[in-house]
């Protein structure tokens, strides 16, 4: 089976993504439990240059940080070529799911992991599960 090549270029600008998955359990009162999150954003925007240079991955600045449970413990930037593979899968993933593809996906999907995305001023989208490939991508942020 043939599928047409996809280009993916820098998204709707500003674009934010936040990537949360379930690590434990934290105390919320006496006697009761809630589940305590892992949470990775990636925020991109762009820098200020020529007008030639619009849309074009380097020129744009991102940034992530790490949350646990609503208490943010770092924050770093984001390359140019990082930020730039992270969106692609992004929009990969976000494509396979509008079109029904997912199970097309290479690696496939992980379940009961959260994904909130919002791409320059369209509406904020929020998905239960995330591309092995995006995960990935995450992982490696992660890393810097």
């Amino acid at each position: 089976k043939i599928r047409p090549v996809m280009v993916f270029g820098p998204p709707q600008l500003p674009a934010a993504a936040i990537y949360r998955e379930a690590v434990g359990h934290a105390r919320a009162g006496y006697g009761v439990w809630r589940s305590a999150h892992r949470a990775v954003s990636v925020n991109t925007h762009r820098r200020w240059v020529s007008s030639r240079a619009q849309g074009r991955w380097d020129s744009t600045d991102s940034s992530s940080s790490l949350s646990y449970d609503h208490c943010q413990v770092a924050e770093w930037g984001v390359a140019a070529e990082l930020s730039c593979s992270f969106w692609k899968a992004l929009l990969r993933f976000q494509h396979a799911a509008d079109a029904g593809l997912l199970g097309g996906l290479p690696g496939g999907v992980v379940r009961n992991r959260g994904l909130q995305v919002r791409l320059g001023s369209g509406r904020e989208r929020v998905f239960e599960y995330v591309s092995r490939e995006l995960l990935d991508c995450v992982e490696n942020i992660e890393r810097c």
